[in-house]
């Protein structure tokens, strides 16, 4: 829910296996994830569409000189009036419960079916035990892009993740970073409001009137160096000999940190 880019190259990534797989397209996959990230990110009120949105609140604000409320409260306030991300969230809940597709998007959930094409002239492979020898013993001649110190891999049709070989799968190593960023947000945007924009209210003002001096776009940069900061820690301490000592060394957090925000310049270009 944290950005829309991030979550279509995260979801996306990861489903796309599972649906090639369940014959189900890409079309669909893709119309899914844009239409769970978009809304999604705009109706919540820890994203970095803040950014943006408050800033043209604000400018609105003042020229016609309204001071009353921030342009943070005002954001908070209209979020049940988002009438497309919600009806688009409602949208693909009834796609689903009814198990029904529209217009190009039934013929292309039929080729999906009919001819395992899940985008044209797509085909997933489907391993079998020979093939899976083969394409190991093909795999050893071939150097590891991720050994070699990349982590994402341009293909004609979509990126893919290069995950480090031999390091384990555990899930905490994605939930703590997670938690770590949603905690930290509040007590950062109340701090921000407090102290520090135009010199802070004080702490024995409201909670509307903290967070309404709170500059959100400031917090947003703390929480995300802290976030980014966090995830090198988690990942450099978990040291083993087996997958040549760190997790991930902090040089590889950080490279993979630059390779998701050119993926974002890329989407904003």
């Amino acid at each position: 829910f944290m950005d829309d880019y991030a979550n279509t190259m995260i979801v996306g990534t990861a489903l796309r296996p599972v649906t090639d797989l369940v014959r189900v397209s890409r079309e669909k996959l893709s119309f899914i994830v844009d239409c769970t990230a978009s809304p999604i990110a705009g109706v919540m009120p820890l994203s970095t569409w803040i950014a943006h949105e408050i800033t043209q609140i604000d400018v609105g604000l003042k020229a016609v000189g309204y001071t009353k409320d921030s342009a943070y409260l005002l954001f908070l306030e209209s979020i049940p009036y988002r009438f497309y991300s919600w009806f688009m969230l409602i949208f693909v809940l009834v796609n689903i419960l009814m198990g029904r597709d529209w217009a190009f998007m039934y013929w292309a959930e039929m080729r999906a079916r009919e001819t395992g094409e899940v985008s044209e002239g797509v085909v997933p492979k489907v391993a079998d035990a020979d093939a899976v020898v083969d394409a190991e013993v093909e795999d050893k001649k071939k150097p590891d892009l991720a050994q070699c110190g990349y982590t994402l891999l341009q293909t004609p049709v979509h990126v893919e993740v290069c995950v480090k070989p031999g390091i384990p799968c555990r899930w905490w190593n994605a939930i703590i970073p997670f938690f770590g960023l949603v905690a930290m947000f509040l007590p950062l945007l109340f701090y921000n409001g407090a102290e520090q924009n135009n010199g802070g209210v004080g702490w024995d003002q409201n909670s509307r009137d903290i967070i309404g001096n709170a500059d959100s776009w400031a917090t947003l940069h703390w929480v995300g160096g802290f976030t980014l900061l966090l995830q090198m820690f988690v990942y450099a301490v978990q040291y083993d000999e087996k997958w040549g000592g760190c997790l991930l060394h902090p040089r590889e957090t950080i490279d993979a940190a630059m390779n998701g925000g050119i993926m974002y310049f890329k989407g904003g270009i």
